[in-house]
Formats: C-alpha cells, sequence, structure tokens
C-alpha cells in the first residue's frame, strides 16, 4: 500500500485547498506555496530562488498562505 502522508522536508506543511480537492505545500521560510511534492528542506529552496536573506523558518502561518494558482493548468501538464 503507498505511503499517502510522505514524510515532507524540514520548512514544509502540507495544507489542504477545499476548491480543488487537492493538497498544497507551504514553504514555512517564504510563504511560497506548491502543488508538487517538495524534495529538499525549505532553506535550501528559499536559498536557491533568494540566496541568503535571513528568513527564519515559522515566521509565515502557513494557515494565511492561499495554494498556489493554476491547478488545473498544472494537473493537464502532468
Amino acid at each position: 500500500m503507498p505511503n499517502t502522508n510522505p514524510v515532507l522536508p524540514l520548512g514544509f506543511v502540507k495544507r489542504h485547498d477545499a476548491q480543488t480537492g487537492y493538497d498544497y505545500y507551504v514553504n514555512t521560510i517564504t510563504g511560497s506555496s506548491q502543488w508538487t511534492l517538495p524534495r529538499t528542506s525549505a532553506y535550501v529552496a528559499s536559498q536557491m530562488h533568494q540566496g541568503s536573506i535571513g528568513l527564519v523558518e515559522g515566521t509565515i502561518d502557513p494557515n494565511t498562505v492561499p495554494p498556489p494558482h493554476g491547478y488545473h493548468n498544472y494537473a493537464t501538464q502532468s
């Protein structure tokens, strides 16, 4: 039986979008969200995209981060 609750990399939390019915993932350092399962820690992801900016994990409330835009576009391409 496949694992439906994989362990997330450090700094990511899973949220559910009631409108689409799909889960998404929030980077608690940057406040960004994504549909795809993260493969690296939020700290590493934030450095790859923004450089060393001194953000601290947990400063973003993941309950306030909306899901990413365009799930239907994403779903049709995957």
